[in-house]
């Protein structure tokens, strides 16, 4: 055998079902002709695996900063609006930047959706929590500048949308890297 071949292993082509979710149930239930028979097998299959308590920390921990970050804006905002904009009605203010927060998420979704099936799961779940915190440090440290004359020399209202945008990208790769790569290799 040439020097160059060896140590090689000839790769399978995996399909992206394979390699995002590897248990195929029907390998276990094919030779069994009953539906209801067939979901007690794999529930059989399942419950004899255990839980695991790392995926259910990082899963658990994951859902509580999305959620967060997606709900506190509706709570916070109206006390942003009352600090940065008093004596307004702020609500196109507060659904423009909701909107943002949740077009960054569709968007985050789209692409890191395809680009973790394409580099793998584990590795991008990294880049969404630096993401997530990096917006998170952006956000607190929002701030009008120093005042110019009778004008500031910043917008919090541009600072908020772009940071609020950048984290909803965060939030929408986490949805579609972590969501198959928790169960991936479990069962």
């Amino acid at each position: 055998m040439p020097k160059s071949k060896q140590g090689r292993q000839r790769r399978t082509s995996t399909t992206i079902q394979e390699r995002t979710w590897p248990f195929n149930p029907a390998k276990h239930t094919r030779h069994i002709p009953d539906l209801d028979a067939q979901r007690k097998q794999l529930v059989t299959i399942i419950d004899h695996h255990g839980f695991d308590w790392q995926v259910f920390a990082v899963a658990a921990s994951g859902f509580f900063t999305d959620s967060y970050n997606l709900f506190a804006g509706n709570v916070i905002l109206p006390c942003l609006a009352y600090v940065y904009w008093p004596g307004e009605h702020a609500a196109t203010r507060e659904i423009a930047i909701n909107a943002l927060t949740l077009a960054g998420s569709v968007l985050g979704q789209l692409l890191f959706g395809y680009l973790a099936d394409r580099y793998g799961r584990q590795r991008l779940y990294g880049v969404e929590l630096v993401i997530v915190i990096f917006s998170t440090i952006g956000l607190a440290q929002a701030s009008r500048g120093i005042k110019n004359g009778d004008r500031m020399s910043m917008s919090v209202e541009a600072w908020l949308m772009t940071w609020r945008f950048v984290m909803g990208i965060g939030i929408g790769m986490d949805i579609s890297a972590f969501d198959q790569y928790a169960y991936a290799d479990r069962v």
